[in-house]
This record gives structure tokens, sequence and C-alpha cells, in this order.
């Protein structure tokens, strides 16, 4: 079973016998997920990619969405996942923790993330492609970002695309534990992957109805075709939940302004426009010619909305400034990325309540105990330092 010769798993026993029988052989196994992000408005998993067994290239294709799978035919992975005794190897693996965190509430424990481990060792850039070629010289293939998943059967380019992201997987990960061995990294690299596998959860981004500002034609709109976007935006976003399919799929941005500006009066205005339009439902046609009517009553939305909450002050600020530079000291010493050393959100928060003692830094939650034991001194000694700049 090669991403040449791929295992396909659409029901549950032939997925639990595939576990078997490669963590029999060696209790690693590497994950990778793919999901409808670029078609549908709430994207789902659509295909999970396994490896195991003794060289790691024992791979197998998971369909989550046959019929059998979805009702409990994945409850053996998400043991095996959640087994601590199981190394699970995924690259970056914040995204396909989210991704099973929104669509099963299923975490894992036991997490060797490649890239993190990559980005400790110092490494130029740590895309899976990339790292493949250069620590292993195997090159893979890259680019179907705008694939849709949902299709089935899959064709072959697809398969052995999604197939690359983890044939080679345990072999890399082996390759950089060697490294980390040697590195005073080890202790650090743990942790910080102990804390992505607990901690990361979807993170579901809220409607936002004033969006529709970011379109570019927006900033030359007068009041009344404001009124129009806003209200076409709120519509669009309506059809896209009811089709789950992505907002440029219906109507692209550019096309939703064009109707603000120059708004159809009748359905045979309508039907005369831009194709996408004309690809609406008969229902759909209806209610986009009664959102612009009611678009011509409604108040006019402000060119730009008021700034909402307070801005730091100037002693926080100078706090901020001061942790800041100190983290890019810091991580140009050490050879790490900056939010390895601390984020932006921690520097924020240390700069709104600074600490007094390296003991109060336990109450910063995205804090991890290596930093604290390495940078802590240092970092409440210039927090400190920065106030009193101030």
């Amino acid at each position: 079973m090669s991403v040449e010769d791929p295992r396909w798993i659409e029901e549950g026993r032939a997925l639990q016998e595939y576990l078997e029988e490669v963590l029999d052989a060696r209790p690693v196994l590497a994950l990778d997920t793919e999901s409808s992000h670029f078609r549908a408005y709430t994207p789902r998993i659509c295909l999970i990619q396994l490896a195991g067994g003794e060289t790691g290239g024992e791979v197998a294709f998971v369909d989550p969405i046959s019929e059998a799978m979805e009702d409990g035919g994945l409850e053996s992975l998400f043991e095996v996942l959640e087994d601590p005794a199981v190394e699970k190897v995924l690259h970056s693996a914040r995204n396909d923790l989210g991704e099973l965190d929104r669509d099963y509430q299923r975490g894992l424990r036991g997490l060797f993330d490649t890239e993190l481990a990559a980005r400790f060792l110092g490494y130029r850039r740590s895309k899976l492609s990339w790292l493949t070629e250069e620590v292993l010289g195997v090159k893979i293939p890259d680019g179907m970002q705008k694939f849709d998943w949902t299709t089935r059967p899959l064709p072959k380019k697809a398969l052995r695309y999604a197939g690359s992201d983890v044939d080679h997987l345990l072999e890399l990960r082996d390759r950089l534990a060697e490294e980390l061995a040697e590195s005073p990294w080890w202790q650090a690299f743990e942790e910080t992957c102990e804390w992505v596998a607990r901690e990361t959860r979807y993170q579901e981004r809220p409607f936002d109805p004033e969006r529709w500002r970011r379109i570019k034609a927006a900033k030359n709109f007068n009041g009344r075709q404001r009124a129009r976007l806003q209200e076409l935006y709120r519509w669009r976003h309506e059809v896209c939940e009811e089709r789950n399919l992505a907002a440029f799929l219906v109507v692209p941005d550019h096309h939703l302004a064009g109707l603000s500006k120059r708004p159809p009066r009748s359905m045979a205005d309508l039907k005369g426009g831009k194709k996408h339009v004309q690809k609406l439902s008969e229902r759909e046609q209806e209610q986009l010619l009664e959102t612009l009517e009611r678009a011509e009553k409604i108040d006019e939305p402000p060119a730009e909305l008021p700034r909402r909450g307070e801005r730091p002050g100037p002693r926080e600020r100078a706090r901020f400034e001061a942790l800041r530079k100190w983290r890019n000291a810091k991580a140009k010493e050490f050879d790490l990325p900056s939010e390895f050393i601390a984020t932006n959100d921690t520097l924020t928060q240390v700069a709104a309540a600074p600490p007094e003692e390296v003991s109060d830094l336990e109450g910063f939650d995205d804090l991890l105990q290596w930093q604290v034991e390495l940078f802590g001194e240092e970092l409440v000694e210039v927090a400190i330092l920065g106030d009193r700049e101030d």
C-alpha cells in the first residue's frame, strides 16, 4: 500500500483492521486531512490520509463522508488519536486539529509536529514540500488548494497529491527527531507539541455584517449605494448558508458592488445581467430584487464606523515596545522564531498587566514552562524597565 497503490477505506471495520495492522508494526501514525474550504461556505473534512507500518509507507485514504463512516465509523481512529501511547505525526497540526474539533469535537494526544520541529531546528523554511525535498531529497506534488475534495471517485492526481502529505512523513519525523535529540530544544519541542494538542480548538468566525466595507469599490460609494451593498451582503450570506456554497460561487464581491451601483429594477433587468445572477434560482432572484427595494428605504450607513474600545495608554505602549524589542533580540540570539519566545498577544497581555515577579507569569496561559524557565526573569525585568522608561 503506497501512494501509487493506496488502500481506500469507507467503513469502520476496514479502518480498524488497517490501524491494528500498521500499529502492530510500530506505534506511530502519520495523519493529514483535506477539507472543502474552497467551494463550501462551511467546510468539512472530506478525506483523511493515514500512513504507518515499519517504514511508514503503508498509506490509506479514509472517506469520512461515506454513509458507513458518518455513523460512528471513525471511532477506532479517534481512539488511536486519543491514545498517548501511539505517537501521531502531523505537519502544522493546528490546521488539522481545528478541523477535527469542528467536525467531530475530538482531538489527540501524543503529537509530533514536523513543522514545529523544523522551526525549533532553525530551518530556513518549514513548508512540507520544501522540507521533504531538503531533508529527504524527495520532491512531492504541490498546489491543489482549489480542488473539490467532495468529488467521488477521486482522480489519481488528487490521490497522489493527498497521499504525498503522509507518505514520507514518518521518515521526515525520524530525521528531525535525530536532530532534535542533539539540540538543546527537545524538551521545549515536546512541551510545545503537548500544548498545541491540548489547546487547539476550532475558532468559528461569526458573520460580520459590516465586512462589506472591505469590498474595494465600497470606499467610493455614496450613502444609498452603501445601503444597497450592506443589504445585498447580508442577503448573500443567507443564500451561502442555505446552499453551503462559497460566496464567490453565489455572487462575487465585484458583482455585488455592481448591483449596488446600478441596481436592476425588474426581473427582466436581472436576467439580462451577469451570469452568476442568472444562475440563481427564481426565488433567490426575487429575494435579490426585494433586498434592493428594502435598501432604498433604510438609513444610509456612515462611510466609516466609529472606533470601538479604548486604546492603550502611553505607559502600556512603552511596556509593549520594550518587550517587543527584547523578544526580537532573544529570537535572533537563540535562532528561534520570535513567537517561540512570546507571541504579540502574550506581550500585549504582559504590557497591560505587568508581572512583579516570575511566579506571576503563571497567570499567562500562552507562556509554557520552558519559556518561563528560560526567559521569565528577563521578561519581568524588561516589563518593569519599560514601565519606568515612560
